[in-house]
């Protein structure tokens, strides 16, 4: 009780002292206002608003709420096989909840590819590799529905 009053005192003496720089600065005039008094008179009655306008506790121990983390884990197994590949990759999803799959591939510097894809069940797919170069490359399993969008990291033979 005694901290809010001795705050609510220094809330009015700052406004206290903020009104008479404010009736000084109406007599000098507007440019001195502007060059000295101004950033003095946003200072005093601004202050105690910054200070003084939330009586919130520091050792206040409320919690916030708990997000629910189940909606967002989308749980399913993506397998890249063989690995490394020679002509052909599989992609099998497993578990899937992917609603509209998108297939695309990167080399390892992260340019895009034009390659074929071939369904071969629901969540099968094969992966033409045979115009690319022996190395490292990035398949991104992707679905705008359910904003999946993983990559996985696989070589060419």
């Amino acid at each position: 009780m005694c901290n809010f009053v001795l705050n609510k005192l220094i809330y009015i003496l700052i406004h206290l002292c903020g009104g008479l720089i404010f009736a000084c600065v109406i007599k000098v005039g507007l440019n001195e206002i502007m060059k000295f008094y101004l950033p003095i008179i946003f200072l005093f009655f601004l202050l105690p608003e910054v200070l003084f306008a939330q009586n919130i506790p520091i050792d206040d121990k409320r919690e916030l709420p708990k997000l629910k983390t189940e909606s967002l884990q989308i749980g399913m197994d993506v397998d890249l096989f063989p690995n490394p590949a020679e002509e052909y990759l599989h992609v099998t999803i497993k578990n899937s909840q992917l609603k509209d799959v998108r297939i695309e591939m990167y080399n390892i510097i992260g340019n895009r590819l034009d390659f074929e894809v071939d369904k071969s069940n629901a969540n099968t797919y094969k992966l033409n590799l045979k115009e690319l170069h022996a190395g490292y490359y990035l398949v991104v399993v992707k679905d705008p529905i359910s904003r999946f969008n993983k990559a996985y990291k696989f070589r060419k033979q």
